[in-house]
């Protein structure tokens, strides 16, 4: 029974191991609880904003059938069906013309930059007005209110680069001090000629600079493999980035600020990012998410950061069209990096 008694050492080194806790059952019942309320009660498509000029009785039977797929909003008419997708507040707007009753043409305006739910609210709305179509063309006329091509990848590497950068940054500078200060190294540097705040500047700094070229390389990866175009400015990419990497260092500084182990600080890191990546519109779109899920995403850092990745890399837009949003991600990024210097501790 040698065996049993190896095994009981073993479960008693489990349960003292918070980090191997915390992966084996808190962390996985995280992702899963976030993915069964996204998921949970079935596929949600965003609200359809239609302009109905036809008040016929075959246009109110088409708007009744779109109802039994989508929660319609009324808007007074197809100017207002298009801002609402040009400022993000429609995914798709969809104008029901007033000749809709003698074979008239709808007209649809979409987000490209939304991704897969754009291209399935398309899909959705094409295939119910076949059915009140009697010509063999298309019964929608599709405008994209970006008017340029959209690529996959600008999708996908803004996300990704967000979600690595942040867990990268964050990790790396908490590990890093947590391991200095148990050695006893922040100790013995403070009887050196050097002033606190150089030291732990640089650590913030190389942290930055590891942040930049991740950035770059990510980028760059994208740009040159699989040809992603970049329609806005890249000094507005970089300035995004950069405020992405100091958010991130900040949330590291914070996390060692009462991380006494690597282990700790990795997993308090991963539980915070992985939440934020999920609910920020990194791995799928937002609009997707339940209304009081988006309310919370609308508040993330993550969020803005990827809304204004979008608005430039897909849109071409310039600073004044996302003043806003990293207006939001600069407060935040002050407010960690506030925190985590009043919290900070030199010494165990």
């Amino acid at each position: 029974m040698k065996f049993l008694t190896c095994a009981a050492k073993d479960l008693r080194l489990f349960t003292r191991d918070r980090t191997g806790l915390f992966f084996t059952f808190l962390f996985p019942f995280l992702l899963i609880g976030i993915f069964g309320l996204i998921f949970g009660a079935g596929y949600r498509l965003p609200d359809l904003h239609v302009a109905q000029e036809d008040n016929g009785q075959l246009a109110n039977l088409y708007v009744s059938t779109l109802e039994n797929v989508f929660k319609i909003h009324k808007v007074e008419n197809a100017e207002a069906a298009e801002q609402n997708v040009r400022n993000g507040l429609a995914v798709v707007g969809l104008v029901i013309p007033e000749n809709f009753s003698r074979g008239g043409k709808v007209r649809l305006f979409y987000d490209p930059a939304k991704g897969d739910i754009a291209i399935s609210m398309k899909a959705t709305i094409e295939s119910v007005t076949q059915r009140f179509w009697a010509g063999g063309e298309s019964p929608v006329e599709s405008q994209s209110v970006v008017g340029r091509e959209i690529h996959a990848m600008q999708h996908f590497v803004p996300g990704w680069s967000i979600m690595f950068i942040l867990m990268t940054a964050g990790i790396g500078i908490a590990s890093t001090i947590v391991v200095e200060r148990k050695s006893g190294a922040f100790k013995r540097n403070l009887l050196a000629p050097i002033r606190r705040g150089s030291f732990l500047g640089g650590h913030v700094f190389s942290a930055f600079v590891i942040g930049c070229l991740q950035l770059a390389v990510y980028f760059a990866f994208g740009i040159l493999v699989f040809g992603m175009p970049v329609y806005g400015s890249p000094l507005l990419v970089a300035l995004i980035g950069a405020l992405v990497v100091f958010f991130g260092v900040g949330l590291g500084l914070l996390v060692s600020s009462f991380a006494r182990t690597t282990d700790a600080a990795s997993s308090a890191v991963w539980a915070v990012i992985m939440p934020m990546s999920a609910l920020g519109g990194l791995w799928w779109a937002k609009e997707m998410m339940p209304a009081w899920m988006q309310s919370i995403s609308n508040v993330l850092p993550t969020t803005h950061a990827m809304d204004s990745f979008r608005a430039v890399i897909m849109r071409g837009e310039g600073l004044a069209a996302i003043a806003p949003s990293l207006a939001v991600l600069a407060g935040f990024t002050i407010v960690v990096l506030a925190l985590a210097l009043k919290l900070f501790r030199w010494e165990e």
